[in-house]
């Protein structure tokens, strides 16, 4: 039996290649259909504009970095753990799926509504990390949040890095300095 795959679905899995791959900016709705090989007519009737692609793009990314966080982070309730299991999953699954960065920080907008929606989706990222320390040490709320925001950070910088040079190094420095912040946990672990 052949897959059918719909229309709704072939415009938003092209969507969400070609904003990887191009930018949001730079994807027009005609490349689009031409990739997805539908038509106009199949656009408006399932999406209202390319907004709502852009929306829906950030919406399956942030989703798949918070379930894959989340994951890591319950399995691991010691910090070091934590960071080789990421640093890891990072190197072999994270920069392969994502070869060109991370794909909320690699997509530039022209619009406050796409800008607004991947803010949120960077803070909401940040939520199972400060859920994660304070459950984990005894540290306040506002210090789990910054050290989430630090560790969000290496992420980043190991993931564009990569991009500019694809050299496995990058993650390794990540490690590097989530071993200091380890370090830094270490007296506040509960017991």
């Amino acid at each position: 039996m052949e897959n059918f795959v719909s229309a709704r679905d072939r415009i938003l899995n092209s969507a969400l290649d070609l904003f990887y791959k191009n930018g949001y900016t730079e994807t027009g709705i005609n490349e689009i259909l031409e990739h997805s090989g539908t038509f106009k007519k199949s656009f408006y009737i399932h999406f209202s504009s390319k907004t709502e692609l852009g929306v829906l793009y950030i919406e399956q990314i942030e989703e798949i970095l918070l379930n894959l966080c989340s994951k890591i982070l319950s399995k691991h309730p010691i910090f070091i753990d934590f960071s080789h299991a990421w640093v890891k999953i990072t190197k072999k699954k994270i920069s392969k799926l994502y070869p060109q960065g991370c794909p909320l920080v690699n997509l530039p907008v022209n619009t406050k509504e796409i800008q607004e929606r991947n803010q949120a989706a960077f803070e909401n990222l940040k939520k199972p990390f400060v859920k994660y320390f304070i459950n984990n040490y005894k540290i306040s709320e506002n210090e789990s949040r910054i050290i989430s925001e630090e560790i969000l950070m290496l992420y980043e910088g190991a993931m564009n890095s990569f991009k500019l040079d694809p050299n496995p190094k990058y993650f390794d420095y990540m490690e590097k300095f989530l071993k200091i912040i380890d370090t830094k946990l270490q007296m506040y672990k509960r017991e």
